[in-house]
């Protein structure tokens, strides 16, 4: 009877020599069939056919598993079993302050007439904002002297996301107007990648009972109310003092908007402690004396890691080509640090120095391995992370100029 672990893949190559392998044995001379001869041809047809069939049987045996589907099959099952949909890659949207000086304008403007960009050319326009604030309607009009606060969308969905004041170079053309002042509203995201939603799925048990974990059901829909918040994590044992129950989330690269924390604390405070009593300000469920909310959504500090030193990087391979694939490669496995770091070595809460180096040596490219070795400077210990903080990248992006290179 056949296990798990029996169901592997079996090249065209492995297959083809266990039959010639197999015929030898019972008395054909088929290990010395020449290219081109019938018996070889049915032995390849029938490798072939031995090798295709092994891939199917390993892709239906992950298409029923939370911890194996993957893409498509990982989609329906996530739907089918969790009642959990992929989440939709979304804009990045901002909070965007125009100025207009004085003895220019006034300007009248309109839905899309405002565009601005980024640092790396990606355009952002103006939207409606459904809750009536910023502003209250179209036409607005940004005042001599004055200024306007609008909404701008990134025109692409995805995780595009600068820094607050990143947003800042108007294109349109408005006599003395400039921005003053972006912030973050909402995080824009990819499609859901598949570890997230095997996350999604695996936490939706916390939901079905009040009797659960709590904190396992803040994360669960923490994540399910928005798409821009990448990490979790919970703090309930009285952080503020009895009573209080801390969240903090980021996003993949760095804070989250004022929408997605609102969006969250939307999402979790009803579920833990009832709908609030607006009607009482000092609604005990929600609201401590003093006015200190029990539950607070927040967050994660931010720790920028920098990495700086030398590779040794072997004489057959370029440093242009290497670099790009090997900044991917640390980004993907940034992305698994939780938050407030690893919890080990002991007292946890590190990034240990020997993970960094080995993540760079083990980098492949083709199948090999073009780096050596490599010696690090910064960091030159195991990196201390605050308290549920949240490891970003430093200065290892684009030319990464932190980084000599030795060939070898």
């Amino acid at each position: 009877m056949l296990s798990w672990n029996d169901v592997v893949e079996v090249s065209r190559e492995e297959a083809r020599q266990t039959f010639l392998d197999l015929l030898d044995g019972i008395g054909f001379a088929a290990t010395s069939w020449q290219q081109g001869s019938i018996p070889l041809a049915l032995v390849e047809l029938a490798a072939d056919f031995w090798s295709r069939g092994t891939k199917i049987a390993v892709a239906v045996k992950g298409f029923g598993l939370n911890d194996t589907a993957q893409g498509e099959a990982l989609r329906r099952f996530s739907l089918s079993h969790y009642q959990n949909t992929k989440l939709a890659a979304v804009a990045a949207q901002r909070l965007v302050t125009l100025e207009c000086e004085a003895g220019e304008g006034p300007h009248t403007i309109d839905v899309n007439d405002v565009v601005i960009t980024d640092a790396a050319g990606k355009l952002w326009r103006n939207v409606e904002d459904p809750d009536g604030n910023y502003p209250a309607s179209y036409p607005a009009t940004i005042p001599s002297g004055g200024t306007l606060q609008i909404i701008v969308e990134a025109d692409e969905p995805g995780a595009h996301n600068p820094e607050a004041g990143g947003v800042s170079i108007l294109v349109s053309t408005y006599a003395g107007v400039t921005v003053v002042d972006d912030q973050i509203l909402r995080r824009g995201a990819d499609e859901e990648r598949d570890e997230r939603l095997r996350e999604r799925n695996a936490l939706k048990w916390s939901l079905l009972t009040r009797f659960g974990s709590i904190d396992e059901a803040a994360v669960a829909l923490a994540l399910g109310a928005s798409e821009g918040v990448s990490r979790v994590a919970v703090h309930s044992r009285a952080p503020r003092g009895d009573g209080t129950f801390d969240v903090y989330i980021t996003g993949d690269t760095g804070a989250a908007g004022t929408e997605d924390l609102e969006a969250v604390q939307a999402a979790i405070e009803p579920y833990l402690m009832g709908q609030l009593d607006t009607s009482d300000p000092d609604d005990i469920h929600h609201v401590l004396s003093g006015g200190q909310r029990v539950l607070l959504v927040q967050n994660a500090p931010l720790l920028p890691l920098d990495i700086e030193g030398t590779i040794y990087l072997s004489a057959e391979h370029d440093w242009d080509d290497v670099r790009p694939l090997l900044i991917e490669h640390l980004e993907a496995w940034r992305r698994t640090i939780p938050l407030g770091g690893f919890p080990y070595p002991s007292p946890g809460n590190r990034v240990p120095l020997n993970e960094i180096e080995h993540q760079i040596r083990r980098f492949e490219l083709g199948g090999q391995r073009p780096i050596r070795t490599v010696v690090l400077t910064t960091p030159s210990s195991d990196v201390a992370v605050p308290a549920f903080g949240h490891v970003t990248q430093g200065n290892w992006t684009g030319s990464w100029p932190g980084m000599n290179i030795t060939r070898v």
